[in-house]
């Protein structure tokens, strides 16, 4: 059978009649659940004895339904855990009929949604849910599960059972010593109100003449007593017996009702052993796996200390090196004002004294180093060939530097580092700084000598330039190298590559095994948490159990008990009778003339209530009833 329904109140309809219908079982897993008409089916169908099972998510859109069906039928809720949501949307009916789809049991799903809700009678598809069910039953915790609670135990009642036997003994009484015929004598009693109009004395007489007929009977017919004893002994033993049907079914019923709790207390242990197991298992792997862990990182420091102990480094930020830092520093504040010199007196100085000779202004001969050229051209020429000008000395330091760069290379380090880096440099700066400084001189002096080359060598010019700015660029090439190795003595990789390079891999392992480590302690303490919640709840489980048991003897107790008392009485109340019955006393007058004269105003009062008007019929039963009563005074007390 395959059934597909779009409508949300045909939906709904469906779900209520297939629930309805359940002969045994009712497997439920619904994401959300608000809808009470479904959750009346549901509670109805638990208390016609079906075993109904819901399983609902962790969602605040169930905490209504949740305390509604909690304590009617077992009801569990899925945690999510940080796993997503439980978002099932099914029924299984008695293993035989699906029912799932889009449709939540809510009212908006019947209302407003667009909802599809399929019903088939597929093995395949039914054994699949079954399993999906199973699971989520499986994966839920043992606190969200909240049980069915059965009515509590309600033993047999027979509060009225000692008028009962009283009533049964006078029926022999009467019976035996006054047989009659109850419909005949109610006729009598009808016939003679109707021919007097219920006289009271009429009525009166009748009961002294049945009265008489009794005690006539009772002097003549002594053995009808020993059939009385022994009808009333007969009535004893069967009263007993019933008590004793009637405490054996309250037994059977207690031995049920407190096998039923333990039943389900059984399961619940027994679930909450296999999931402590389950739990055990695991942190023991996972315990097993952090010792492993716990080794490895070991290992691993032990051989880190061990590379540790072989690479031997000094510190970077020794006496010495600060020193070297600072001469160097030193170094390259003075190599940026000299080379900055160099640039103006190259570039712009003698353009600057074309100018005041062309206003009529002679000025003084420059000296050879202008400490202040850094700050005429960037105060004449602007940031850019300031900025230039201030930087220009890194060129020179990396090229004598080069050493540094080129991998031990003896060719490069010569010629760039010290041909070109130190002495070609400085002379061709220390050339044209010669040339600018006699072109200005001559400008100055009006002379019409010119500048050759071959005479740049033969002034002091020259050398003064050459030597202050090679020897410092020496200066700062032996420092620069000086703190470079001091750098490479204080870095592991440069003093042992292959060590360095081994230890920082163990690092990194070390880094892995240590998070892998802590993940697994994390792990290990949550399920340290849940194997002491499981052994906490199967304990407290344990001592339910225990208190079942406990009330199950006293309940026990209670009714053997109560069913001893109950003979007891009906054994005082059978002894007095058959004193009554030994001794003709009263009483026993009473017992057996109170069948005949129970008839007879049946039918004499049945005339009144029907010739006369209610109230009129009303007061003469009443005032009967009193001279009734007045007429045992007289006779039995």
């Amino acid at each position: 059978m395959e059934q597909v329904i779009t409508d949300g109140q045909a939906c709904k309809a469906k779900i209520i009649e297939s629930i309805s219908q359940a002969k045994s079982t009712i497997r439920v897993a619904m994401a959300y659940f608000t809808d009470r008409e479904i959750a009346d089916a549901l509670i109805t169908a638990s208390k016609n004895d079906r075993e109904v099972t819901v399983v609902l998510s962790s969602d605040i859109t169930n905490n209504e339904i949740r305390e509604y069906l909690k304590g009617k039928l077992t009801l569990i809720i899925y945690e999510s855990n940080g796993r997503g949501i439980m978002h099932h949307k099914f029924c299984i009916i008695d293993n035989s009929l699906l029912l799932h789809g889009s449709y939540n049991y809510t009212y908006n799903a019947t209302k407003n949604n667009q909802e599809s809700l399929n019903i088939t009678d597929s093995y395949n598809l039914i054994s699949e849910y079954s399993n999906i069910f199973d699971t989520l039953t499986k994966d839920s915790t043992v606190t969200n599960i909240y049980l069915n609670e059965k009515p509590i135990l309600q033993p047999t009642q027979e509060d009225n059972y000692l008028e009962k036997f009283t009533e049964q003994l006078k029926n022999h009484i009467s019976q035996i010593f006054d047989d009659f015929n109850h419909n005949q004598i109610v006729e009598e009693g009808r016939k003679l109100a109707e021919e007097n109009l219920g006289a009271e004395n009429v009525f009166l007489a009748y009961l002294d003449t049945s009265l008489a007929r009794v005690n006539s009977k009772l002097s003549q017919e002594d053995h009808v007593k020993t059939l009385v004893k022994t009808r009333m002994t007969a009535s004893l033993e069967m009263a007993i017996e019933s008590n004793l049907k009637n405490l054996e079914a309250d037994l059977n019923l207690l031995n049920n009702y407190c096998n039923d709790k333990k039943a389900i207390i059984d399961n619940k242990i027994e679930n909450l052993r296999n999931r402590l197991k389950e739990k055990q298992e695991e942190y023991n792997t996972i315990n097993a796996d952090v010792n492993k862990i716990k080794a490895t990182i070991t290992e691993i420091n032990d051989e880190i200390d061990n590379l540790d102990r072989q690479i031997v480094v000094k510190s970077f930020w020794s006496l010495p090196t600060v020193l070297k830092l600072l001469l160097t520093t030193l170094f390259f504040l003075y190599l940026s004002l000299f080379f900055s010199s160099a640039i103006w007196k190259i570039f712009f100085e003698e353009a600057e004294v074309l100018k005041l000779l062309s206003r009529g202004i002679t000025p003084e001969s420059p000296p050879l180093f202008d400490a202040n050229a850094l700050v005429k051209i960037f105060s004449k020429k602007g940031v850019f060939y300031g900025t230039i000008a201030a930087l220009f000395f890194i060129v020179p330091v990396l090229l004598t530097s080069i050493k540094l760069l080129s991998n031990k290379n003896k060719f490069i380090e010569i010629a760039v580092g010290w041909i070109i880096g130190i002495f070609a440099i400085d002379v061709v700066v220390a050339i044209l700084i010669s040339q600018h400084t006699f072109e200005i001189k001559r400008l100055l002096v009006g002379s019409a000598e010119k500048w050759e080359l071959g005479s740049a060598f033969t002034t002091g010019e020259f050398w003064l330039i050459f030597v202050f700015g090679a020897l410092p660029l020496f200066l700062t090439k032996v420092l620069i190298e000086n703190i470079w190795l001091a750098y490479n003595k204080s870095n592991p990789e440069s003093v042992d590559r292959e060590k360095t390079l081994l230890r920082n891999s163990n690092r990194r392992k070390l880094s892995e095994k240590q998070q892998e480590y802590e993940v697994l302690k994390v792990r290990l303490d949550t399920l340290n948490s849940e194997i002491d919640e499981f052994k906490a709840n199967i304990v407290k489980y344990e001592d339910e159990k225990n208190e079942i048991n406990s009330y199950e003897n006293n309940k026990k107790l209670e009714l053997k008990e109560r069913n001893e008392k109950k003979n007891k009485n009906l054994r005082d109340v059978f002894n007095s009778f058959i004193s009554s019955v030994e001794s003709g006393n009263r009483q026993f007058l009473k017992n057996v003339i109170n069948g005949r004269i129970s008839a007879f105003k049946t039918g004499y009062y049945n005339f009144l209530n029907n010739y006369f008007a209610t109230k009129v019929a009303t007061n003469k039963i009443e005032s009967l009833e009193t001279a009734h009563r007045n007429w045992e005074k007289r006779n039995f007390e």
